[in-house]
C-alpha cells in the first residue's frame, strides 16, 4: 500500500463518503453512524476512506447473499475517542463470519468469504491501518452479525 499521508482529520465526512461507496447498488441496507461531528484523527483520510467502504461493501455483500434472510440489513458505525485513540466499530446485522474463515481474514487470497471477492481486500485494509499507526481486527461474530473495529490514534 502507499505511504500513508498523515494529518488531523475530521473523521464523520470521510465515513459517510466511504459507506454511500460501500452501499453503491445495496439500496436495502440501511446505514447509521454515531460520532461526533468534531471528532478527530491523525490518519491519512484516503486510507481511512478505503478500509470503511472495505469493510461497509463487505457487510453489504454477507446481508444482500444471506439466504432466507427475513429482516431487513443494518449497518452501523460507531465512533469513539479517549485520549490517545479514536475507535471506530463497524458493525452489521448479517450472517456473521464462521469460525474456520475468521481465523485467516487478514491473510491475502485466504480471507475472501465471497464468490466474487480476491481475498485481499482486509490484508490490505489491515495494512493501511497499520501504516497509520494502527489497526484493524475483527472484534466480534456470530449468528447476528460481525463487528469490525478500526483504531487510529487521535488528534490533539
Amino acid at each position: 500500500p502507499p505511504e500513508p499521508k498523515l494529518q488531523k482529520v475530521a473523521l464523520a465526512p470521510v465515513i459517510e463518503e466511504a459507506a454511500t461507496e460501500g452501499l453503491a447498488g445495496r439500496p436495502g441496507v440501511a446505514w447509521s453512524l454515531e460520532a461526533p461531528r468534531d471528532i478527530k484523527a491523525v490518519a491519512d483520510p484516503e486510507h481511512v476512506h478505503r478500509i470503511i467502504a472495505n469493510l461497509v461493501r463487505n457487510a453489504a455483500r454477507a446481508i444482500a447473499d444471506q439466504p432466507g434472510r427475513k429482516q431487513p440489513g443494518c449497518i452501523k458505525a460507531r465512533v469513539r475517542s479517549d485520549n490517545a485513540c479514536v475507535r471506530i466499530e463497524v458493525s452489521d446485522n448479517g450472517p456473521g463470519l464462521p469460525a474456520s474463515m475468521a481465523n485467516r481474514l487478514f491473510q491475502p487470497f485466504a480471507g475472501s468469504g465471497s464468490r466474487d471477492g480476491s481475498g485481499l481486500g482486509l490484508a490490505i485494509a489491515r495494512e493501511l491501518a497499520r501504516g497509520m499507526k494502527g489497526e484493524l481486527e475483527l472484534t466480534s461474530t456470530s449468528g447476528d452479525g460481525a463487528v469490525f473495529t478500526l483504531r487510529v490514534p487521535a488528534a490533539d
